[in-house]
């Protein structure tokens, strides 16, 4: 009917038609030029990556055990065990979790960069299954080896199975 209105969605500016006499007519269009380029935004914040890994099995009593960060396994040789970095960062917040207490005596947990302990260590003690340290840390450069030592103690009458381990690197 004379007198409607219609935009023409389908087009690039949105034209904007008036009917009269039977005829549409274009009156103008609803889009204008598009404006100047803005500025880049901030960089974002990194990330931040978690590690996860556990023994699998009963890790061996009265002696150190290798653990890799993100693996599930154990072993005596520490280089089959060592995982490379793969930024630098700074390595924190260890919680550790054991399957069984430790019963008379201690299990160490401690997290090793190419071969020697960090900072970052935790104490499993007698009747405890947990531990943390959230107050250490340590950095690494990307291709730094790190592995996880398992210590367990002489005095244990407990094995501990699953040992599963935490950390993250930001």
């Amino acid at each position: 009917a004379n007198g409607d209105f219609y935009i023409d969605t389908s087009s690039a500016n949105y034209n904007f038609y008036k009917k009269s006499a039977g005829a549409w007519s274009l009156q103008t269009t609803l889009k204008g030029t598009n404006g100047a380029t803005g500025s880049n935004g901030t960089n974002g914040v990194d990330g931040v990556q978690y590690l996860f890994g556990g023994s699998g099995a009963s890790v061996t009593k009265n002696a150190t055990s290798y653990m890799a960060p993100g693996v599930f396994g154990f072993g005596a040789t520490e280089s089959t065990y060592q995982v490379p970095a793969v930024d630098a960062g700074t390595v924190s917040g260890l919680q550790v979790k054991l399957g069984a207490t430790p019963g008379v005596g201690t299990y160490v947990i401690t997290v090793r960069k190419n071969g020697a302990n960090s900072t970052l260590t935790c104490t499993v003690a007698t009747a405890a299954t947990t531990c943390s340290d959230t107050a250490d840390s340590f950095t690494v450069a990307a291709g730094d080896l790190l592995s996880i030592s398992v210590l367990a103690g002489t005095s244990n009458t407990v094995t501990a199975t699953n040992v599963n381990v935490s950390m993250k690197i930001a």
